[in-house]
């Protein structure tokens, strides 16, 4: 089973990674009504800082980003010692499971998201 990390507030963090403010608003949104705590990135390389600092229970992460792209960070984040086992979601707005399966993630979600499919995808890998 996964370890989830808490936050003083007893609440697990999600860091959720996306280049589209709308999209961390209704993510929050999500996360919130289920008692989880939100922080956003807007890039791959402020997602890897922020993954040391907050040590989130889950990461849910876009492919598309602005600066190194979702593999790249998914890459980084399953060959570290410090971050292997924390649940990788991966987020697109293409037909990517397989690929994003085969490269470590433990989850896929196909934009757009709705709340079953977000819930369902955080339960499936032990946060909620």
């Amino acid at each position: 089973m996964t370890q989830v990390h808490v936050q003083e507030e007893n609440r697990p963090t999600i860091l959720a990674v996306d280049d589209d403010p709308d999209i961390h608003r209704l993510w929050e949104r999500y996360l919130s009504a289920e008692g989880c705590r939100f922080v956003a990135a807007g890039g791959g390389l402020q997602a890897l800082e922020l993954v040391q600092q907050e040590r989130p229970a889950a990461i849910v992460l876009d492919v598309t980003l602005p600066d190194i792209d979702g593999w790249q960070v998914l890459q980084a984040l399953k060959s570290d010692v410090t971050t292997k086992d924390i649940p990788v979601v991966m987020c697109s707005g293409l037909e990517e499971r397989g690929w994003s399966l085969a490269m470590g993630a433990d989850g896929y979600m196909r934009k757009p998201v709705t709340r079953r499919v977000f819930r369902s995808a955080l339960e499936r890998v032990g946060v909620i």
